[in-house]
Parts: C-alpha cells; sequence; structure tokens
C-alpha cells in the first residue's frame, strides 16, 4: 500500500490494510514508519527506512529470510509467528 491508499486516524496517516479485503492472519505489513500499520500492529513488522544508496545495508535481503521462515512455519496466523519471530526481527531490520 502507498501513502495514497492511505487514511488518516487521530491525525496520523495509516494504512489499513483490513481495506485489502482479506484474511488479516495471512497479511504482513512492513513499513518504515510504525504508525503506519497502528491500526493492524500484530501484522506489522517495522523496517528501517533507507534514503539514497548504502551498499552496508541488508535490511530487505534478512527481512526475506525471515519472511521465508515465517511462511513456512506451522502457525495458521501470521500475527503469532510475527510475535514468535520478533526479535530476530527487531536484530535485524529496525
Amino acid at each position: 500500500m502507498y501513502r495514497h491508499n492511505a487514511t488518516v486516524n487521530n491525525k496520523e496517516i495509516v494504512k489499513d490494510i483490513s481495506q485489502l479485503g482479506r484474511d488479516l492472519s495471512k497479511i504482513a505489513i512492513v513499513d518504515n514508519i510504525e504508525s503506519n500499520f497502528s491500526m493492524q500492529k500484530e501484522n506489522g513488522i517495522l523496517i528501517k527506512s533507507f534514503y539514497g544508496y548504502d551498499p552496508d545495508d541488508r535490511s530487505l535481503i534478512e527481512l526475506k529470510d525471515i519472511l521465508i521462515n515465517i511462511a513456512k512455519s506451522d502457525e495458521d496466523d501470521i500475527r503469532i509467528a510475527i510475535k514468535k519471530k520478533l526479535d530476530k526481527i527487531n536484530k535485524y531490520v529496525s
């Protein structure tokens, strides 16, 4: 979702993924602004901001491996899988 898909909630711009019409137990949102996923915090993964070219930035590469691991987990609800991996996610991407 891009900013033009976002709504304003309490003077904050938020991306309401429920508007996608999909099962929220199957959706993760990755964003560099935590308030953007404040309506569905359990679905959110915070990633550090990227500005310009940084050859040492591996956040998306690390996140890719974590997301693959989450997708392969036995959890039926991605929110539970994200919560279980939160320490590892925070180590690499926040």
